[in-house]
């Protein structure tokens, strides 16, 4: 049996009746009349509709949110701002967040502030609506669903230490993500990009192409490329193993691809020229290729790549081949056994499939 959510209150002449809940912040009465029950600045606030219609009694209900909404609240210098709760929020849960992720919430922390310049216990549904409206016409979807996740988790953290009752971030909806076509470079755009950073005349961007070499041939993230160190690669076992270094990898767990021919090439000819190169010293001694990468693809008339396009690569390069989901979900560190790319790939294993099935021309008549 359900229960039914029901308040009990008193009129002016103390007879007691019963109001069921029939809405947010509406009820109704034994005898049909609709009341108006509103949390507002910590105070709870009873107001009789003085109807017995349900649509008439909502549009009363907004009336008189607004008015309470337009009642200065009184000042509490015990209670916290959205600010200070959402700063307390990231330091509880930094213990358990990798230093990446805790600055992504730094991030999101500054973005959500200036739309709640409120005590915390004073933030209602109407608030975070308004935020919602203004904020999905700014930012895309992605960036949006991160922000509404976070307010919901700021506003539990709340309710866990006793700064507010109710979460008005719950029921908030998330915005569809449109996945769009990723863009992948050709075999031959890839070779073009590598050739054109090794020979400019410019200025010497042979690191970036490393970078773009070794992103292109491991399937690495950038920040795990960026980690590798020369201890990292077992040439007898034929191994290289990925850290992330101090930041770790995306799902915390190190991982071991092999040296593919192209790999290892790459590795033995950057080891042939690294004079004096150390045990613990990093392969790679830039942070990013990414102003050397956008020059390369305008001067060769390309898209715009970005570091992570030569994932990408990798990965439709490894699905041509014929080789299986799951062993290059193990390569790419994904935890799903390959369904991601499955989803993302399998437009490029049918294309194989097709091309193979031409090489069935065996007939017996």
């Amino acid at each position: 049996m359900i229960a039914v959510n029901r308040a009990r209150v008193f009129n002016r002449q103390s007879r007691r009746f019963v109001l069921t809940k029939v809405g947010e912040c509406l009820y109704r009465s034994d005898c049909g009349s609709y009341f108006a029950v509103v949390k507002h600045h910590g105070k709870q606030h009873r107001h009789c509709m003085q109807t017995k219609d349900r649509e008439v009694a909502r549009k009363k209900l907004v009336e008189f949110r607004q008015q309470l909404q337009q009642k200065a609240p009184a000042a509490d210098p015990a209670a916290p701002t959205f600010e200070q709760l959402a700063w307390q929020w990231l330091e509880a849960t930094r213990v358990f967040l990798k230093a990446s992720s805790a600055e992504r919430r730094r991030w999101l922390i500054n973005a959500l502030v200036p739309y709640f310049p409120l005590t915390a216990r004073n933030i209602t549904k109407v608030d975070v609506e308004q935020w919602a409206l203004i904020r999905s016409k700014r930012v895309k979807a992605a960036t949006f669903n991160k922000e509404a996740d976070g307010l919901r988790q700021i506003f539990q953290f709340a309710i866990e230490h006793g700064v507010m009752l109710e979460n008005p971030a719950v029921g908030l909806r998330r915005r569809r993500i449109v996945v769009g076509e990723k863009l992948t470079p050709t075999g031959q755009q890839f070779r073009a990009i590598v050739r054109e950073l090794r020979g400019n005349q410019v200025r010497d961007t042979s690191a970036s192409a490393d970078l773009v070499e070794l992103l292109g041939y491991s399937g690495a993230r950038l920040g795990e490329a960026l980690a590798v160190r020369w201890r990292d690669i077992q040439w007898k076992r034929g191994t290289l193993t990925l850290t992330g270094g101090e930041h770790g990898t995306k799902n915390y767990q190190r991982r071991i691809i092999p040296l593919f021919k192209p790999l290892e090439r790459l590795l033995r000819e950057m080891a042939a020229r690294t004079k004096e190169a150390r045990f613990d010293d990093k392969i790679i001694r830039i942070h990013s290729a990414k102003v050397a990468l956008a020059n390369a693809c305008q001067r060769l008339g390309l898209p715009s790549f970005q570091h992570h396009a030569f994932r990408h690569f990798f990965a439709s390069n490894a699905v041509e081949q014929g080789i299986d989901f799951r062993t290059i979900a193990g390569w790419l560190g994904h935890r799903d056994g390959g369904a991601l790319l499955a989803r993302t790939y399998s437009h490029l294993r049918a294309e194989h499939s097709a091309e193979m099935a031409k090489r069935m021309v065996f007939d017996a008549s």
